[in-house]
């Protein structure tokens, strides 16, 4: 399904998907940059936190208990 939606495999699907919700954890905004997948195997994409969010117009929520 992974696959499907993104044209990705699970472990290399982008931190940035067009026409996609993205969610972030309230707690990766202690971090400057965060770090994932970017749709090419084996390579990894560096953003800057705030740059993600205001990109994808993510929704920051808190996944803790």
């Amino acid at each position: 399904i992974i696959l499907a939606l993104t044209g990705a495999r699970v472990g290399e699907i982008s931190l940035i998907n067009h026409g996609m919700t993205t969610l972030v954890d309230i707690h990766v905004l202690k971090n400057i940059n965060c770090y994932g997948g970017c749709g090419v195997p084996n390579k990894t994409l560096r953003i800057n936190t705030q740059d993600l969010i205001r990109i994808t117009n993510a929704e920051v929520l808190d996944f803790s208990e």
